[in-house]
């Protein structure tokens, strides 16, 4: 890696471990990632033999949500109404989160350049898309998916990708690591292409919409902001046009639709009578069953959940996403309402604070000095944002890659406070 030689002994050891992280988080079990990542806190922790208190903004928010959602599991346990396994994965699914973050907050505190965390992110991202790449050409699916004309289909032959790819790519459109430092040409032209070739045929919405706001956010002049702004206009608009003239293809139309039910498709407000209508608005589904389901559980339980363990009952099409339930399932796309039911609106209020806070205080303390504080907050608006669409801070290793930025920057910001 570029510019690592500069890294004493350990230093190199533990970048490399990290790197090696990187590259199989989507290849491995998340337990095993997990134990790894706690692995890589222990060993920094020891090294530098010195307790700290100030993580990121917010993140005692984190903690109190951990720790109170605990403590409501108990109270749910004396009434019986737990089972230990349901528990378990739930707090292994939050401890990921927080786990995650304290890597990060780790790995500012070994006093790491930024372009030494950001190359080892795209060397990372590049190993985990070329193997995208190689399984898609081994399977025989470029072959094989040119008669399709359903994006959901298509989806299901290419698949869906990783957020660890879109990242890395506007690592490299964004320009915040300078000339000097930054990769090779010969490393970082092909992996651009990879990166843009698997967006485009996995046709995600959420790496879009991640490379647009953290575009925005990562840059080291304000005079670029309004050049980023008219840049995102831009290609919105491209995009939009190019959709609606072809649209007399029928997997152009399919595209087109999708992106235009972005934000109605996790809408609760249908009846959802049909079951060819649940099918196509599954994540709407989720979410008007755990409406109902917390409606009618009860003024405890809506205002403090029903702990870890408690299940969602989204009916017999719960085999759409577990062929193996019985109606019930552990978590929702949208991770605001599974908070609902396990923690309550206590526990949405205290993780809508941690966002809330977190973007407040990279905004406050955006100045040529602090950049590290706008970074931060860019990243945790789209996990906000992220969390309606996907299970944001809290599920498995999807989201690491970025939740490591937001321990790394977070603490970077707080350091330069």
């Amino acid at each position: 890696m570029q510019k690592i030689n500069e890294l004493d002994n350990q230093d190199k050891k533990i970048i490399s471990w990290f790197f090696v992280l990187l590259c199989i988080q989507y290849t491995v079990s998340p337990e095993i990632t997990f134990l790894l990542n706690i692995a890589l806190c222990i060993i920094v922790a020891y090294r530098k033999k010195k307790l700290y208190l100030n993580i990121i903004p917010g993140f005692s928010l984190l903690i109190v949500l951990f720790v109170y959602t605990l403590g409501i599991t108990l109270i749910q346990a004396l009434l019986g109404s737990s089972i230990f396994q349901n528990v378990i994965r739930d707090m292994f699914y939050m401890a990921n989160g927080l786990i995650a973050i304290l890597v990060g907050f780790f790995l500012n505190k070994l006093h790491y350049r930024d372009y030494q965390i950001l190359n080892t992110f795209i060397l990372g991202a590049l190993y985990v898309v070329f193997g995208f790449w190689i399984n898609l050409i081994q399977g025989n699916e470029l072959s094989s998916i040119r008669s399709i004309n359903n994006v959901e289909t298509w989806r299901s032959s290419v698949g869906t990708g990783s957020l660890f790819v879109p990242l890395a790519l506007v690592i490299i459109i964004s320009g915040i690591v300078d000339a000097k430092h930054r990769l090779s040409k010969l490393v970082i032209i092909p992996a651009t292409v990879l990166f843009i070739g698997e967006i485009v045929i996995t046709f995600s919405r959420t790496s879009i919409i991640l490379i647009l706001i953290l575009y925005l956010f990562l840059y080291k002049n304000k005079k670029h902001l309004l050049k980023r702004l008219v840049i995102i206009l831009l290609i919105i608009v491209s995009v939009i046009w190019l959709l609606s003239y072809f649209r007399q293809f029928p997997l152009v139309d399919s595209v087109f639709e999708k992106f235009s039910n972005t934000l109605t498709e996790t809408s609760s407000s249908d009846s959802f009578t049909s079951v060819a209508n649940i099918q196509k608005n599954w994540r709407g589904f989720e979410v008007y069953s755990a409406k109902q389901q917390w409606l009618t559980s009860g003024t405890f339980n809506q205002i403090f959940g029903g702990g870890f363990g408690k299940l969602i009952n989204v009916g017999y099409l719960s085999i759409l996403v577990d062929p193996t339930s019985n109606g019930y399932i552990p978590v929702l796309h949208n991770g605001y309402y599974t908070l609902i039911i396990k923690s309550g609106f206590i526990g949405v209020l205290l993780y809508g604070l941690f966002y809330f806070w977190g973007i407040l205080f990279g905004l406050r303390k955006n100045s040529r000095n602090n950049l590290s504080a706008l970074y931060f907050s860019g990243c945790m608006l789209f996990m906000a944002i992220q969390t309606i669409f996907l299970n944001g801070l809290f599920k498995d290793s999807i989201n690491l890659a970025l939740i490591y930025l937001i321990g790394y920057w977070g603490n970077r910001a707080l350091d330069n406070n």
